[in-house]
């Protein structure tokens, strides 16, 4: 097996018109663009074909998936391929009549709001002034209308300065109107935000690049996870290479070696990647969690809920 995730994520879009307060957005190295349909359903192909166990497909990356506005037709691609289809969105690109085709071709749902109330809504996203909260509220609570077996709607909170003093308040809003809620500390992005301290210990390696989620990025390079949101470790390029070629590959093999080694240190963006912190010490960046214990919550992934890091292979200290 090349790998066992059973999570493929492929990144439509690196645009987005909000500009979140724990976003590193303004930062972003790579180019603003948004993948063909065509090249979309190569990679999706290609990805069941070379990995037949895969049963999710992530239809998100590091940009709103919806700022590409033939969304719906990257979503039937997916649903027809995969059981399970996956989408992170802040809503406020898919219009009203367009959430029961969302609702019909996405398996879950994950929403960031991340204030209640327009003027907290603004100073935390910092949305284009025709979005507003009522309109994401709005359409959060039709989506949640179309919930069933075969939809599950999740919303996150990320704590920062400006909405800290609304946890209480924001919990009680959302009780009952979606399937969960998440409230963090955010976490770093690597070389481009620092919410979180570094501890004492961590892990010597997070698990992810021997059985995290595949990452392919907006122009088809593939890089190890998702907190690397400039490309700086690419594995591959899937407009010239196999997944094969690309999971069976010399850099691929060079990553994980380091990391099984308990060398990830010589990794530059992984020696200051809090995803390297102990389980123990993430559950203190948790605030609440709805849906699963915070002990388990802590060692999965935010999409396919995989079990990544324990603790169990041993300790940096």
């Amino acid at each position: 097996m090349l790998t066992p995730t059973k999570e493929i994520r492929i990144e439509t879009s690196t645009v987005c018109n909000f500009h979140c307060r724990m976003c590193p957005r303004s930062t972003l190295a790579r180019p603003r663009e948004v993948m063909s349909n065509k090249f979309f359903e190569r990679i999706a192909v290609a990805a069941k074909e070379a990995l037949p166990h895969l049963e999710m497909c992530t239809v998100s990356g590091f940009g709103e998936f919806a700022a590409d506005p033939d969304w719906p037709t990257k979503l039937q691609i997916a649903d027809r391929l995969y059981p399970k289809v996956h989408v992170v969105t802040n809503l406020s690109l898919i219009e009203d009549d367009q959430i029961p085709q969302l609702a019909a071709l996405a398996t879950e749902v994950r929403v960031s709001i991340n204030a209640l109330g327009n003027e907290r809504f603004r100073v935390v996203h910092r949305p284009p002034p025709e979005v507003s909260f009522s309109m994401i509220e709005r359409r959060i609570r039709m989506l949640s209308g179309l919930r069933g077996p075969d939809l599950r709607l999740r919303l996150s909170l990320s704590v920062v300065d400006e909405n800290v003093d609304q946890i209480p308040a924001w919990l009680d809003h959302w009780e009952g109107v979606v399937d969960g809620v998440e409230v963090w500390t955010p976490h770093n992005w690597v070389d481009g935000k620092a919410f979180r301290k570094h501890s004492g210990a961590r892990l010597s390696t997070c698990d992810r690049p021997a059985s995290g989620p595949l990452q392919v990025q907006a122009d088809g390079t593939m890089n190890v996870c998702c907190f690397d949101y400039n490309g700086q470790m690419l594995i591959g390029d899937l407009k010239e290479q196999t997944f094969a070629e690309i999971l069976e590959g010399a850099e691929l093999r060079r990553i994980r070696d380091l990391h099984a080694s308990g060398r990830a240190d010589e990794l530059p963006l992984c020696a200051v990647c809090d995803q390297r912190d102990p389980p123990e010490i993430k559950e203190k960046y948790m605030v609440h969690c709805s849906f699963e214990q915070k002990s388990e919550r802590v060692v999965r992934t935010s999409s396919g809920y995989e079990r990544l890091a324990t603790g169990d292979g041993g300790e940096e200290r």
